[in-house]
């Protein structure tokens, strides 16, 4: 019997996961990971704008972020989350 690591992968019945996984995933490895990296600074800078409390003043930040208190809204926040 063969090590673990070197028995060959099982294909799925639908070949979606397999393709994924060993296809799509070892060929944009590195877009993929700078997706998660743009994904995770959105969403510290949005938390940070957020924490800051009334931005209606500031020239800098558009109207459609904010909600009627002046805060960044909420949605981005989950936005910037998923």
């Amino acid at each position: 019997m063969q090590p673990k690591y070197h028995r060959h992968h099982k294909r799925n019945k639908t070949g979606l996961i397999y393709w994924l996984k060993y296809k799509f995933a070892t060929d944009f490895d590195q877009y993929i990971q700078a997706m998660v990296y743009f994904g995770a600074a959105f969403l510290v800078i949005i938390v940070g704008l957020r924490g800051l409390g009334d931005l209606s003043g500031t020239v800098a930040i558009p109207k459609f972020f904010l909600d009627s208190d002046g805060k960044i809204d909420s949605n981005w926040v989950l936005t910037g989350w998923q």
